[in-house]
């Protein structure tokens, strides 16, 4: 297959574009605090696990396992976190080295193919597409699974087109991605790489050959051994994970729009073919620049001088591109009749839409001056990462204090000791975690009495909205509030003497 070399004042750029990408997300992991829900939740989990010691069973509560996803995200924060301490820094890091990893497999499948520069644009796009660039510094389990599903995609092509060692290597290396899959976010991975590859056998005959070239028996003793050993444990400690797993998050939560059984959250309903809607947006700013080149390319169909020629082309790239195009694709087919979807789903084809935007650059004449229609589309990857810096005082001082309890907790006094605190009426999961575990929920005003009577907490946090009995007005005093739309006030327990509390706060 032929190269692709950029002009020297293009590779300074790209590189210079890349360098942004990356360095501002790295940057800005520990600029903002965790919010509510998912990115709190999970750093939550990852942190009971480093504070309990068990790196089996993900926690929810301190009594009540997480059966929603398996293990390998956790394990990857809560070891982030035993060694740099628990922080937004430590939780994301894992994420944004997962990154680094997957534009590492992107960069050697295509300088393989095209060579050097085309594997530079390659990740150009996927570090500056929008949703690639956030989860690639998020507390997120989909980011572990677009690696493995990565891995296994890359891993496939090469032990398929390659000879010797390295073509055995890389055939293992395929069904050990698979085993991470497993571990990452369950079934789902295996759906999401055997997908593409069997419709691809389907429209290229050859591709029998290759399957037949993979080492099936060993291959598969492979994935059990990276995978079964933990869904065995996890189901011996805690008995009930497989049943709900396997058959709630795997199969009723993308079948049933209606279904009830989610112990975590809820479910996310959505109109039929929403998850394309959600692939335009996340891709950006590439997805107009393919939409273009697809209708460019369509033109040229209609027209018989470049007829023979794409025809040709077609001949020469059809493998490849196809192999791409189903990659790619191949998220947003399978959760198109979805009840619920988000749109980290579609994390997993991102490399391969950054692989067939850097191969369809192809189609400029090497070296064209800068000027060109591609070339300034170049410039387009700045938008992510300087809209994301630029947000960053928004996100900070307006989205974090509605969203995150870490802003309104930054009140209480560092040197008073441990962080003792009741939430009225619902615990968030950032409250727990930046309390360290310690925050307690209060359901009712009853509890509330308790915990304060008892002097069991030094502070209250309650919503803005809620109407304490005149009773607490003796015992709390407020301390300082946070956000606007969910606005959070919190109070402090005063130091008055026992029989004070427990003459004011009775208990009916």
């Amino acid at each position: 297959m032929k190269s692709f070399a950029l002009a020297a004042h293009e590779r300074r750029w790209v590189f210079w574009l890349l360098l942004l990408g990356i360095g501002s997300r790295l940057l800005t992991l520990g600029a903002y605090p965790l919010h509510d829900t998912t990115e709190a939740r999970y750093a939550e989990i990852s942190r009971k696990m480093v504070e309990l010691g068990d790196w089996i069973t993900p926690w929810f509560d301190w009594n009540v396992p997480f059966w929603g996803k398996p293990p390998l995200a956790f394990w990857l924060s809560a070891g982030s976190m035993k060694l740099l301490g628990a922080g937004e820094f430590a939780a994301r890091l894992p994420g944004f080295v997962l990154g680094l990893a997957i534009l590492g497999l992107v960069f050697g499948l295509m300088r393989r193919q095209r060579g050097f520069d085309a594997a530079l644009v390659a990740c150009l796009v996927l570090a500056s597409t929008a949703l690639f660039f956030v989860c690639s510094g998020a507390v997120l389990t989909d980011t572990a699974l677009a690696f493995a599903t990565t891995l296994a995609m890359v891993a496939f092509w090469r032990g398929t087109h390659s000879s010797g060692r390295a073509a055995v290597a890389w055939r293992y290396a395929f069904f050990a991605a698979l085993g991470l899959g497993m571990l990452a976010k369950g079934p789902v991975a295996i759906l999401l790489v055997v997908t593409p590859l069997f419709l691809l056998s389907l429209i290229t005959r050859g591709w029998r050959a290759q399957w037949n070239s993979l080492p099936w028996i060993g291959g598969t003793l492979l994935v059990l051994a990276v995978a079964l050993p933990w869904y065995v444990m996890a189901e011996m400690k805690t008995p009930g994970f497989l049943g709900y797993f396997l058959g709630g998050e795997n199969f009723k939560r993308f079948t049933d729009s209606a279904w009830e059984g989610d112990l975590y959250g809820s479910v996310h309903a959505h109109a039929v073919g929403y998850i394309w809607l959600l692939f335009l947006v996340s891709a950006l700013p590439w997805t107009p620049w393919l939409l273009w080149r697809a209708a460019r390319s369509g033109r040229a169909w209609f027209q018989w001088g470049k007829f023979r020629d794409r025809l040709r082309e077609a001949a020469c790239d059809q493998e490849w591109r196809l192999y791409l195009v189903l990659w790619m694709l191949t998220p947003g087919l399978l959760f198109t009749l979805a009840g619920s979807v988000l749109a980290t789903y579609l994390l997993p084809g991102l490399p391969a839409m950054s692989l067939l935007v850097a191969d369809l650059w192809l189609d400029r004449p090497a070296g064209a001056p800068a000027g060109t229609a591609d070339s300034r589309w170049l410039f387009a990857a700045a938008a992510i990462p300087v809209l994301f810096v630029a947000a960053l005082p928004y996100t900070v001082f307006v989205m974090s204090p509605d969203s995150s309890q870490g802003v309104l907790l930054s009140k209480v006094n560092p040197d008073a000791g441990p962080l003792r605190v009741a939430y009225f009426p619902a615990r968030p999961f950032s409250g727990e975690f930046y309390s360290a575990g310690r925050a307690m929920e209060a359901p009712d005003i009853t509890t509330l009495r308790r915990l304060v009577r008892d002097r069991r907490v030094d502070y209250v946090v309650t919503r803005a909205d809620e109407e304490l009995p005149s009773e607490f007005k003796a015992v709390l005093t407020r301390v300082a509030s946070a956000g606007t739309r969910t606005a959070t006030v919190l109070w402090a327990v005063r130091a008055a003497p026992r029989f004070v509390a427990a003459d004011a706060l009775k208990l009916p």
